[in-house]
């Protein structure tokens, strides 16, 4: 099973803009707008690479899902607040994980491999397994790093990357879909696909 989405993609995307020790550095961001899309950005970054997980089935990376939705969600949801406590820190960023996660749609048809087309039934926007869970175990996680950072910017970057990917990979996008065979005789058949 191929899990496309990756940790250190978001560990990197980060990093250009909190770890000053880091090649990629580009510098601290100069308002908390900028900040927000920074954030929003490198967690779009990240999403970009997911893929299809099922096992036996092939497809272009994002095939059949609609992320254009990701990043705004996560900007018009995430405050960064300066006032915030860690565990109000760490909600506002479980929220914002939550908001672009859900705004991740399901298209209605695709193509995963040659020949093979779908059609979901219907068309589902976050449909997660798992989902309250997640959300409520990655604001646990985040309060606990919050509450106890490491000084070394890269290892805090790491962790939070950690932190939000685990919560994602867990949440599998599933969706029950149609197949249809490209043949002759036109035949269906029922079948989950999961992205990951």
């Amino acid at each position: 099973m191929y899990m496309g989405l990756s940790k250190s993609t978001l560990a990197s995307e980060l990093k250009k803009f909190c770890d000053p020790e880091d090649g990629s550095f580009e510098g601290y961001p100069t308002t908390i707008e900028v900040a927000r899309q920074k954030w929003a950005a490198a967690f779009d970054k990240y999403l970009q690479d997911i893929a299809v997980t099922t096992a036996s089935l092939t497809a272009t990376p994002t095939e059949g899902l609609t992320l254009s939705g990701a990043q705004p969600a996560f900007v018009g949801s995430i405050s960064l607040d300066a006032a915030l406590d860690e565990s109000a820190a760490a909600q506002d960023f479980a929220d914002a994980w939550a908001a672009a996660m859900n705004a991740v749609v399901i298209a209605g048809t695709g193509t995963l491999v040659e020949g093979l087309t779908y059609t979901a039934t219907p068309p589902l926007a976050g449909n997660f397994d798992n989902f309250d869970s997640q959300k409520s175990t990655l604001k646990t996680d985040l309060e606990n790093l919050f509450r106890g950072p490491t000084l070394d910017a890269g290892t805090r970057c790491d962790d939070i990357a950690l932190k939000i990917h685990d919560a994602t990979d867990k949440a599998a996008i599933k969706s029950s879909v149609t197949f249809i065979a490209n043949d002759s005789s036109g035949a269906t058949q029922m079948k989950n696909i999961e992205w990951g």
